[in-house]
């Protein structure tokens, strides 16, 4: 039996996923705002939409590094967590999700730049995905905070980043009931009793 209720917390993924378009859209055209904040804007949106799409858990979330488990292959962006990365320890190897990369490239060469420069002391290059207001990598604590921040002044009640992992098997229960099994692979469970 569960530990406690985790219904509180689950959203329709179309829900969460659009908070995160429309901040990132928000962040695009609010003109009112500081590049600051409108790079912070766009980075939470990007956030909740990789969530929805690909559920990640929090410490691989933390830790994508561009160029290591952010990988340019041609013209498509793919995830690559090594065996030694994951708590399951098998490998992980995704592509990024296609309709998102568009607003990964924009905060590649934009929004990301903006917070890189917000450092008040110079740094070696920073390879690291999700950079802080503060010019330096975000934590699991700091993705948590604005993942939960966001979600709550949008739904009332926070949606932690590990609650996405129980929207995506509750989504993939209640859409696709024969195909319920997918849970493990999409989760990247070693056995259906975890997604279950």
């Amino acid at each position: 039996a569960p530990i406690r209720d985790k219904t509180a917390c689950i959203r329709p993924t179309e829900e969460v996923f659009a908070l995160g378009i429309d901040l990132m859209q928000a962040a695009e055209n609010d003109r009112f705002r500081t590049d600051r904040d409108r790079a912070t804007l766009f980075r939470d949106g990007l956030l909740l939409t990789l969530l929805v799409r690909n559920p990640l858990r929090m410490a691989n979330l933390a830790g994508i590094a561009i160029g290591r488990q952010l990988q340019r292959r041609g013209d498509v962006w793919w995830l690559a967590f090594a065996n030694t990365e994951t708590k399951e320890n098998r490998p992980i190897n995704c592509l990024w999700p296609e309709d998102l990369v568009e607003c990964l490239d924009r905060y590649i060469s934009i929004h990301r730049k903006v917070l890189l420069a917000s450092s008040r002391k110079p740094l070696r290059p920073l390879e690291a995905l999700w950079i802080s207001k503060q010019g330096t990598q975000m934590t699991t604590h700091a993705i948590a905070f604005q993942v939960n921040s966001r979600t709550e002044a949008e739904f009332g009640l926070p949606i932690n980043p590990h609650s996405f992992r129980h929207i995506a098997a509750t989504t993939i229960a209640t859409a696709d009931p024969d195909n319920a099994t997918d849970i493990q692979c999409v989760l990247g469970h070693s056995s259906m009793k975890t997604s279950e």
